[in-house]
């Protein structure tokens, strides 16, 4: 899912004080707007990893935390089951 934070920014900024079209105010905004996307992206991987069947990138920490030793050579699906 993608979220448009930098519309969602812009929408926070009182309509008088700022003018939303400036080109520095549109850098500052499309910075944090980026930032959220990333913690956004990495809750995501967060809340798959609960279980190992989501887990992703995640899995090495499951393997570890469950004393499994593999090969991390191997494809995921082979590692999963």
């Amino acid at each position: 899912m993608t979220r448009n934070y930098l519309d969602a920014l812009k929408k926070l900024l009182p309509p008088v004080s700022y003018d939303r079209n400036v080109i520095n105010l549109n850098v500052e905004l499309t910075a944090e707007s980026n930032a959220l996307n990333n913690v956004n992206r990495s809750a995501q991987a967060v809340l798959g990893a609960i279980t190992p069947f989501g887990a992703n990138e995640m899995l090495e920490d499951w393997e570890r935390v469950l004393g499994l030793h593999t090969d991390i050579q191997e494809l995921y699906q082979a590692r999963l089951d």
